[in-house]
């Protein structure tokens, strides 16, 4: 994971320069302030590692989940962002944000992108659970668990949190791209995880389940899949809630 400042004399942009990197296959945007908004629109293009062919320009889609109860709240350094965008392996970025009424809106403070190498981490091994719950007749799915993705334990540094009860659950989708095959889905988990813990300061991922595209499910939050962890996912409704984010963006396609 790689963090680097965005710079700009003008209060109302920020910026990147094209330039080479260390090889990465996602990217976001985070800033200081937890519970302020962009106000306006960050875009990135990328360098194909494969190729040396950069990306047109690809606006990264804002994400408003902040945690605001369990271990999140109580750590330091938690940062607000963008949501994470899938690029493929990559070794080139250029970044533009710019406020939404040009010089009349002010960006927030401490801007920077986040680069995520999902294979830059060491895995560890992590428990798996399996579910207990007999209310209903229908069988539980196949759940990859955390060690089956990869997930480094060692990041997730405060237990998880728990609620009384599951009483809504939420879907959501982890926006950026469709493009994807099912060899990379554990990397995308991966990177995702690597995004919320150390980019914006979570304690861990914050959805509880995500599924992809070819119909795998992997375990998310720690703390029990038979159990009601307080996640990350729906901000103002973290309590009693479950979520499932889809892997892809589904603003467009269903």
């Amino acid at each position: 994971m790689r963090s680097i400042a965005l710079h700009g004399s003008d209060p109302a942009q920020r910026s990147l320069p094209a330039r080479r990197t260390e090889p990465f296959s996602m990217l976001g945007v985070t800033w200081a302030e937890p519970r302020a908004e962009l106000g306006g629109t960050a875009e990135v293009r990328t360098r194909d590692r494969a190729t040396g062919v950069w990306s047109g320009w690809r606006e990264l889609e804002l994400d408003i989940r902040t945690p605001e109860v369990g271990p999140e709240a109580e750590a330091g350094g938690v940062r607000a962002g963008t949501q994470p965008l899938w690029t493929g392996p990559s070794d080139g970025v250029q970044v533009r944000v710019t406020g939404q009424h040009g010089k009349l809106s002010r960006l927030p403070d401490g801007l920077r992108l986040e680069l995520v190498d999902p294979d830059g981490t060491g895995a560890t091994s992590a428990t798996s659970y399996a579910s207990t719950a007999t209310a209903s007749t229908v069988p539980q799915p196949v759940v990859t668990p955390r060690a089956g993705r990869g997930a480094d334990e060692s990041l997730v540094k405060n237990p998880a949190a728990y609620s009384t009860d599951t009483k809504v659950v939420f879907t959501h989708h982890t926006a950026g791209t469709n493009d994807y095959t099912c060899e990379q889905s554990p990397d995308i988990k991966r990177a995702i995880f690597l995004y919320h813990v150390q980019g914006q300061g979570w304690n861990d991922i914050g959805y509880h389940f995500l599924v992809d595209k070819c119909g795998t499910v992997f375990e998310g939050r720690a703390g029990g899949i038979d159990k009601p962890v307080v996640g990350a996912q729906t901000y103002g409704f973290n309590t009693d809630t479950s979520g499932v984010a889809f892997l892809g963006n589904y603003n467009d396609a269903i």
